[in-house]
């Protein structure tokens, strides 16, 4: 029999052959005592990932996932106010990607009017974006990327030398007459045990846009705390324990991202998120054993209360990941399981019904340095979905999904990636804010699992103090899948739908030189739901977006102890859109920001969004509805100034 029937037909025979070829492998190198220091494994100079830290968060005083964001490439934030915000890697809805917040998976999907991720900046240690299908441990779902956030702990706060303090965070904004307070209390009671409480509180009223219009329900009072302990009972163990919680209430429209478009209802909102996780990682001097273990439960809920009564949502999720690292030279194998469980659950007026999804992974990959200048990936991944249904019909899906990558070291500035890579989705619970509506479920045959790939090249140049990178990739997913519930008659149909494509060019330039660092960036995407252009925002799949150029500048002066930023967004017209559609306009929108020490324990920050009060609609934002634009502009001139003290 051929290699690529048995591939074909025994799902788990390239799980085992990148197995089996990383063992050979790596016995060989530790038999032959091969070197190579030229090129590492996986050198991080040369990795894609995009990266937001704290200090970035804090410089730019966000307050939200799109102005967090806003900078990065790959990146876009459409909505209104929070609860509203929808994330799109290269066009693609956050749906399509793997989410995760400390290593728990943000896997809810509440209602798609509505946005999916209830998370407090100010928290925020870094953010990860991995644009594109990933390798195999990337996790399941990610036919778009995987962005991973990770919150702060007390190692991150403790200054130098201390074993407890506290940090005290005032901040203010003009435009919506925004009140923000934080505390945070920390310490290391003992050389091996750390932990965190730390507690933001927030109040805004409806903000202004460009024109001076205030835009309707656009207020809150989200509240956010996080709780974290750490031990480390030897040098290479640490057991971590985290809790992090966050409401967002408020008086909005139902359908939050329309505004007050489409006959748009209005009742009080409670969108509420409820986190813990577990981890638990070893690395000693073995470099046969690097084992890192997660659990984690999450708990989401979205409500509205209206004169005919109350409408909910619930979905609830807990899983856990299991991986290993075995490092010999330059070889590298990662296996690991995964395991997962959502519980979509609705309630309203009509009755009640829920759905029930579990997801088991098997994941390898393997990295190893082919020669100085080469360096090869492997690796494959088995998703097994299965489904009770609202009728507790099931379904199931599964499929296996490999990747490989070549990395070429032309000389000591320049490198080279290709890479080819697939990422699975089987059917997931619908949405919870409309499973109250289900009275019957249409009977399901022959529903396919989405399959994304990823084909995508790329060339870095470094070679102080600039560096550059160009990225050219193409993404297709076959077979999505479509969860329809029809609010008069309750039934639900899943069907797979027209393939979606999105394909593009992204070009970065940096430059760095002692206290100054610049970067521009250029991002050209396009992405099409079967043969046309996938418009402003078709839920569930993505947007469509015109080309971008983001500009960042920043100068440290270290002698008055002061850093200043300057950001730019320049967003061109959408055009690619469907026949009898509107194209969407182009804007820039310009920031400034600047934070001074004055002592070693005390922080100011000050910054201007949209300098120029601009009046615009964002890209990523619903722009018109059957044809008729609808005004829902961003927030206008916004002066914000923030006060911090570390005790």
């Amino acid at each position: 029999m051929k290699i690529q029937n048995i591939l074909i037909t025994k799902p788990y025979s390239l799980l085992l052959l990148t197995l089996a070829f990383s063992a050979v492998s790596i016995r060989a190198q530790a038999q032959d005592n091969i070197k190579m220091d030229t090129v590492r494994v996986q050198d991080d100079e040369w990795k894609d990932t995009e990266k937001v830290d704290a200090t970035e968060i804090e410089q730019k005083q966000a307050t939200n996932l799109k102005e967090v964001l806003k900078n990065t490439p790959d990146v876009t934030v459409g909505g209104l106010n929070n609860t509203a915000q929808k994330v799109y890697v290269r066009g693609l809805e956050d749906q399509n990607l793997n989410i995760t917040v400390d290593g728990a998976r943000q896997s809810q999907n509440m209602f798609y009017h509505q946005g999916r991720l209830n998370i407090d900046p100010e928290m925020m240690k870094r953010v990860d974006v991995d644009a594109g299908t990933g390798n195999a441990l990337a996790g399941p779902g990610a036919l778009g990327g995987t962005m991973r956030f990770e919150t702060k702990d007390a190692e991150d706060l403790l200054a130098p030398g201390r074993v407890a303090g506290a940090m005290i965070k005032g901040e203010y904004g003009t435009n919506a007459d925004e009140k923000k307070g934080s505390l945070a209390v920390y310490a290391r009671p003992t050389t091996n045990t750390s932990f965190l409480l730390y507690g933001t509180s927030s109040k805004f009223n409806d903000y202004t846009d460009g024109g001076g219009d205030k835009v309707p329900l656009t207020g809150g009072e989200p509240w956010s705390v996080l709780g974290k302990l750490t031990w480390r009972p030897t040098s290479d163990q640490k057991v971590s324990l985290s809790r992090t919680q966050r409401e967002d209430n408020g008086t909005r429209y139902i359908r939050s991202n329309y505004g007050s478009a489409g006959g748009n209802a209005i009742a009080d909102q409670k969108f509420r998120t409820i986190t813990n996780t577990l981890a638990y990682d070893i690395a000693p001097e073995n470099s046969l054993l690097n084992l890192k273990a997660e659990a984690y439960t999450s708990s989401n809920t979205i409500a509205y209360d209206q004169t005919a009564g109350t409408s909910d949502g619930h979905w609830d999720s807990y899983g856990g990941d299991v991986r290993n690292t075995f490092k010999m030279g330059d070889s590298k194998l990662t296996v690991g399981t995964d395991y997962n469980v959502d519980k979509s659950k609705g309630t309203n007026s009509k009755g009640t019904a829920d759905e029930e999804g579990n997801i088991y992974g098997l994941y390898a990959q393997f990295d190893q340095v082919l020669t100085p200048n080469w360096l090869g990936s492997v690796g494959a991944r088995w998703d097994d979905y299965n489904l009770t249904q609202a009728d507790d019909s099931k379904i199931r899906n599964n499929h296996l999904s490999p990747n490989v990558m070549l990395t070429y070291n032309i000389n000591g500035n320049w490198a080279t990636d290709l890479s080819w890579s697939q990422a699975f989705k089987g059917a997931t619970p619908a949405q919870s804010f409309l499973l109250g509506n289900v009275t019957s479920v249409t009977p399901v045959s022959g529903l396919e699992g989405s399959v994304a790939e990823t084909t995508q090249w790329a060339l870095h140049y470094k070679n102080n103090p600039f560096m550059s990178d160009l990225t050219v990739y193409d993404t297709i997913i076959s077979n999505p899948i479509n969860v329809g519930i029809n609010r008069t008659t309750g039934v639900v149909t899943r069907s797979n739908i027209d393939n979606v494509r999105s394909q593009g060019v992204n070009v970065g330039v940096g430059y760095t030189a002692g206290s100054f660092t610049g970067k521009v960036a250029y991002a050209h995407n396009k992405t099409r739901f079967g043969s046309e252009p996938l418009g402003y925002t078709a839920f569930g799949i993505g947007s469509g977006f015109g080309d971008r150029i983001n500009l960042s500048l920043e100068k440290v002066f270290s002698e008055y102890n002061v850093t200043l930023g300057w950001n730019s967004l320049f967003a061109m017209e959408l055009t690619d859109v469907p026949a009898n559609s509107p194209s969407q306009p182009g804007y820039d929108v310009h920031d400034i920001s600047a934070t001074w020490l004055p002592i070693g324990d005390a922080r100011i920050g000050f910054a201007i969004h949209n300098i120029f009060d601009k009046k615009y609609v964002a890209q990523g934002s619903v722009f018109a509805i059957n044809g008729n634009e609808i005004p829902l502009y961003e927030e206008g001139r916004d002066f914000r100034i923030s006060g911090s003290y570390f005790f």
